[in-house]
């Protein structure tokens, strides 16, 4: 494991193009995680890095409701760029304004960097479509107040899915969450814990719904792949957000690391009712969802450091996430890197 300590220079300010992306390359698959945190230190989130192969050249973003961003990273030269604007309250970029349903058009190459921020308290570009003539990568989040912002890397459409668990990392904290369709008419189901169910529709590519907040384990299946998001807070702790993922294939054991610069941690882990898990050589214990989905949903608290799950089988299916806080500061990332398929990880 290393911890490397980028400088505040690459960091991106405003609504502009520069060239400030990073490229980290192994000998060996690795895990990297991403701490973002402001210099003060009043505020941080974290997110778990999607590896080159796994990005891709369509997504739609999930930002929050108060000073949205968004980065998009040029991984290859010559790429055509194209950014849908979807906005409660417009974007603008090089100075230049964009209406809800306006389009940026632009031209990257590796290691370029374009970001649109809204210094508007009461903005939300969730739903925005960015297609590219060749892969990039994606980031979202924003910036709630000065001791509060949301960071997390977004995952390609071709990675979306249509089965996901949300559940809040503990009793105490709620959740929002936020579906988002990359397909007309995507209908989606809602079955939750407290015996609520709703059926409701995302009539069209980009379009998005904000469930109210909730402590209750629900299951989300749609007709269509959707990103799913949940921002986690207390009255404790600021907001943090993760990404849903839908359950991954994983072969051998999955290790995961619990960054050291946070007090309390939680692991919530999603698995089939059948996989037998053990955490650090100790059972995993878990709880069936429902009685026909075979799903079941797992809590445990954790300390810092590296961590192995493993199955009784040669092979389990798996979703999660990290939660943490440290004061009033809070983080959260998905437990499974981005891809159709984990193999046995090295750090």
């Amino acid at each position: 494991m290393k911890t490397i300590t980028l400088s505040p220079a690459l960091a991106v300010n405003g609504s502009v193009k520069c060239e400030k992306g990073i490229r980290i390359d192994s000998d060996h698959p690795t895990f990297v995680y991403g701490n973002n945190r402001q210099q003060s230190h009043t505020s941080m989130d974290e997110f778990l890095s999607i590896p080159r192969r796994e990005l891709g050249n369509l997504y739609y973003v999930i930002t929050g409701k108060k000073r949205p961003q968004l980065l998009v990273v040029g991984l290859y030269a010559n790429t055509s760029l194209n950014i849908t604007v979807r906005a409660t309250s417009g974007a603008s970029y090089q100075n230049e304004s964009y209406l809800s349903g306006q389009t940026l058009y632009e031209t990257m190459k590796e290691y370029d960097t374009i970001q649109i921020v809204s210094e508007k308290r009461h903005n939300d570009f969730t739903g925005t479509e960015i297609k590219s003539s060749k892969p990039v990568s994606v980031f979202s989040g924003s910036q709630f107040s000065e001791s509060s912002h949301l960071a997390e890397q977004i995952p390609t459409v071709a990675k979306w899915g249509e089965h996901h668990v949300t559940a809040p990392p503990a009793d105490e904290f709620l959740y929002n969450t936020t579906i988002v369709a990359a397909f007309p008419n995507t209908l989606l189901n809602f079955s939750c814990l407290d015996g609520s169910e709703k059926l409701l529709t995302l009539a069209e590519a980009g379009s998005f719904l904000n469930m109210r907040p909730s402590n209750v384990t629900c299951l989300i299946s749609s007709t269509r792949p959707v990103l799913v998001s949940i921002a986690i807070y207390s009255y404790t702790a600021d907001t943090s957000m993760t990404i849903i993922q839908p359950m991954k294939r994983v072969l051998g054991d999955l290790m995961f690391l619990a960054p050291e610069n946070v007090y309390c941690l939680n692991l919530v882990v999603v698995t089939y009712c059948n996989s037998s898990l053990t955490l650090d050589k100790e059972s995993l214990g878990t709880m069936k969802i429902d009685g026909d989905s075979g799903i079941c949903i797992g809590r445990a608290s954790i300390g810092t450091g590296i961590h192995t799950i493993r199955s009784s089988g040669h092979a389990f299916f798996i979703s999660g996430y990290i939660h943490g806080t440290k004061n009033i500061n809070s983080i959260a990332f998905p437990l499974v890197p981005n891809c159709d398929e984990v193999s046995i990880f090295l750090f």
